[in-house]
């Protein structure tokens, strides 16, 4: 059995990254939310330049919008897994993805109270 599974490990770096960016574009390319995360983070990043965020305070909207992001990716690849094991309707297989779902709706929303603390006020003048 290890014999079977070491063959579909990564045997360098290299491959490894190579996989991790295909597995980047394949979301960016078929998944609509994880496209307007990014263009709302771009939005952020300009609001954030603009308002005149500290390092510190730049880094904490990098840190939670990645965290968004990476919750999109493990929701996605979650719904990809479930479609190809169980393709017909099953209500395991839908409760999984909605609670991946729910992941990402929390994040998003731990995302936009932070984003909304640190960004409002400075944008506003308080």
């Amino acid at each position: 059995m290890s014999e079977t599974l070491s063959q579909f490990k990564s045997p360098n770096l290299a491959r490894s990254l190579k996989y991790a960016w295909n597995g980047l574009m394949v979301a960016f390319l078929k998944e609509k939310n994880l496209r307007w995360q990014a263009v709302a983070f771009v939005i952020v990043l300009v609001l954030g330049w603009a308002a005149g965020l500290s390092a510190v305070e730049f880094c904490l909207i990098v840190l939670v919008s990645s965290a968004v992001f990476a919750m999109e990716f493990m929701n996605s690849a979650i719904e990809y897994l479930c479609d190809v094991v169980h393709p017909e309707f099953h209500q395991s297989i839908g409760f999984a993805k909605d609670i991946a779902a729910a992941g990402v709706l929390v994040m998003s929303i731990c995302a936009l109270l932070i984003g909304g603390l640190l960004l409002v006020p400075k944008l506003i003048g308080l």
